[in-house]
């Protein structure tokens, strides 16, 4: 985690950015209603699609990371499962490095 003193030790920007000039705007994100989402559920039928659907959902994987699951990433013993994480926390790649 960053801490505040970090964060004005390199002058990190925190917050909203300013898009650049002439760049197409980001679309608007929208999430599904509990009623959708309930639909959804209703119509995946098969055992392994509606675990590894819920599994994405509950846990916010991305389409990516759950492609990347193998069967050798469940531990039914622990009752844990390895992800694959895709995407680093913003903190690992905008940490300057400190040349020493």
């Amino acid at each position: 985690m960053v801490s505040v003193a970090k964060i004005r030790q390199y002058r990190y920007t925190v917050g909203f950015m300013k898009p650049r000039e002439g760049t197409t705007p980001l679309p608007e994100i929208t999430f599904l209603t509990q009623d959708e989402v309930r639909r959804l559920f209703a119509v995946i039928t098969g055992k392994r699609d509606r675990a590894l659907f819920q599994l994405a959902y509950h846990h916010g994987l991305r389409a990516s990371e759950v492609s990347l699951l193998q069967r050798d990433d469940v531990h039914a013993k622990q009752g844990r499962i390895y992800i694959p994480r895709v995407k680093l926390p913003f903190y690992q790649f905008t940490q300057p490095s400190v040349a020493g």
